[in-house]
């Protein structure tokens, strides 16, 4: 639109490649020069500099809200099984941490009833620490796939050997 625009591209996690830029387009970009754009982390908002006819003086800086962000979650079904057994191992521990930011999402037990446990996760890499009595500490890091190869729902057996 004008002598510079913003453009966006997403990395896919899985494949280390980023998609074909997109135009952001209108109202963020204008006839006049776009040089800057700062994400927040959730993707929600954005600041930019720019010329509008509100601005107190040479470029000014406004939040941008993006109404229609990502919000889809992977809901995994998953059980702990000793490498060659067919049988859940009920009193384990597992521990998911995101790999970005180092931050615990959270602690998962698996139901006494059917040894079966539930993780819900944002696109994203994440590390699953799994630790279960009688068994050596399992550590498998996992990839949740956004917009272009979403997924709802998967089962996922994590497999503990002695």
């Amino acid at each position: 639109m004008g002598g510079f625009d913003y453009f966006k591209s997403t990395l896919n996690e899985e494949t280390g490649e980023w998609s074909k830029p997109e135009n952001l387009g209108h109202p963020l970009n204008t006839p006049e020069d776009n040089l800057c754009i700062s994400f927040t982390e959730d993707q929600s908002n954005a600041y930019v500099s720019a010329w509008r006819k509100d601005s107190k003086g040479e470029q000014d800086i406004y939040r941008v809200t993006f109404n229609e962000t990502d919000s889809r979650q992977t809901i995994i079904k998953a059980r702990v099984l000793a490498q060659g057994a067919t049988e859940t191992i009920k009193d384990a521990l597992v521990n998911v941490v995101d790999l970005k930011t180092q931050e615990e999402i959270g602690n998962y037990s698996p139901n006494p009833k059917n040894g079966h446990f539930a993780i819900v996760l944002k696109p994203g890499k994440y590390q699953i620490l799994i630790d279960a009595p009688g068994f050596a500490p399992k550590t498998e890091n996992i990839v949740i796939i956004g917009k272009s190869d979403f997924v709802p729902y998967l089962e996922k057996d994590f497999i503990v050997t002695p």
